[in-house]
Formats: C-alpha cells, structure tokens, sequence
C-alpha cells in the first residue's frame, strides 16, 4: 500500500523469502537497499515464516508430480530457488 502522511510517501511492502534465509538477514537487506535509495525504515513488522511438513500428502503428491512432468528427481525444500532454476535450465 502507498499513502502520504504529511509530506512523506509511506510504502507498505510484503516480502517473501526462502526459507533458507533468516528474518534478521532480510531485515539487514531491507533496511541496506531502502538506504539506498534514500528511504527509511519507520516500523518493521515480522510474521512468523509458513513451511509445510514435507510428510504432508499435498507436498509428497506434487513433489511426486513435479518428478514425473521434469523426469528428474527432486527432494522436498532442500534447494534454493536458484538452484532449481539451474537445474531445470
């Protein structure tokens, strides 16, 4: 969402990551890349990180289905997305 509140653009962003990273190192990114640009950060505000039981059925299904439509073999959320992409490249 962006606003002005007197004078000043406030932006609100929502910034998904892979899991592989913690909040802290994002939090670091963020705060480094709005500098910057010449932004500041006013209120940072933290929700808990949402994975899925590997174990879960959806997962093992579409893992399963994911395998079949590349022909290769994929484990459950031990890649970062950059590997995947070489991967599949």
């Amino acid at each position: 969402m962006v606003r002005t509140d007197r004078g000043k653009i406030i932006q609100s962003i929502n910034l998904r990551y892979p899991t592989e990273n913690s909040q802290e190192h994002m939090a670091q990114w963020v705060e480094e890349t709005a500098a910057g640009y010449g932004w500041e950060k006013v209120n940072l505000k933290y929700n808990p990180g949402y994975l899925i039981d590997p174990e879960d059925p959806r997962i093992q299904r579409m893992t399963k289905i994911c395998n079949q439509v590349w022909n290769r073999r994929f484990e459950i959320y031990t890649k970062s997305l950059m590997e995947l992409d070489e991967m599949i490249d």
